[in-house]
C-alpha cells in the first residue's frame, strides 16, 4: 500500500512541475486580446502587418453571412485536392462573418508578406474557375479582393496560426 501512495506522489509532483514549465504559452495566449468582431485572437493570432487594397467593387446587395460560410466551403473543397504544395484552410469569421481568414498548414518556411501574396494569387486562380463567375464572363477580370468584397468580406487574413498573421483590408477604390 505504501509503495502505491509514493507512486502517486511521486507521479503527482512529476505533473505538478510539468504544469510549472508549460505556463509560458499557455499564459502568453491567455493574455492575448480577443476581438470578437474580428475572430483576432481566436481565430488566428494577433495581427502583425496591415495593408491597404483597393478593390473595384463593393459588397452586392444580397451578400450575407450565410454566402460568405458558402465561399469558404467550396475554396475549402477546391483546395484540398492532391498535389498542394502548400495546403490552405480557409474560413470566415467575426460577427458577420465578414473577415476571410486563410490558414497555412503545413509550410515550414515562416510566413512573410511576400508569401501571403502568393496565396492569395493561388486563390485568384481557385476562384476563376468558379462556374458562376465563368457564366458571367467574369472569371479572367475578378481577382480574390474584388471577389471577397463583392461577398462582404472587410478583410482578408493569412496567417500560419501560430506566430503570424498578415491582414488586408478591402477598400473600394473611388472612382476619378
Amino acid at each position: 500500500m505504501k509503495r502505491h501512495i509514493t507512486l502517486a506522489i511521486v507521479a503527482a509532483l512529476g505533473l505538478v512541475s510539468a504544469c510549472q514549465s508549460a505556463p509560458a504559452e499557455s499564459t502568453a495566449s491567455a493574455l492575448r486580446t480577443i476581438d470578437a468582431g474580428t475572430g483576432e485572437g481566436q481565430s488566428y493570432p494577433p495581427v502583425t502587418s496591415v495593408e491597404v487594397q483597393p478593390v473595384r467593387f463593393g459588397m452586392m446587395t444580397n451578400a450575407d453571412p450565410v454566402q460568405r460560410q458558402y465561399f469558404t466551403d467550396r475554396v475549402n473543397m477546391e483546395t484540398s485536392g492532391r498535389g498542394l504544395t502548400a495546403p490552405i484552410v480557409v474560413q470566415s469569421t467575426g460577427d458577420e462573418q465578414d473577415v476571410l481568414v486563410v490558414m497555412v498548414s503545413g509550410f515550414q518556411e515562416p510566413l512573410t508578406p511576400y508569401i501571403a501574396r502568393g496565396l492569395l494569387a493561388r486563390m485568384t486562380s481557385v476562384v476563376r474557375f468558379a462556374p458562376t463567375l465563368a457564366e458571367l464572363s467574369l472569371s479572367q477580370d475578378l481577382d480574390i479582393y474584388d471577389v471577397a468584397s463583392a461577398l462582404g468580406f472587410k478583410q482578408i487574413v493569412v496567417t500560419d496560426g501560430r506566430d503570424v498573421s498578415f491582414a488586408t483590408k478591402l477598400e473600394v477604390a473611388s472612382a476619378n
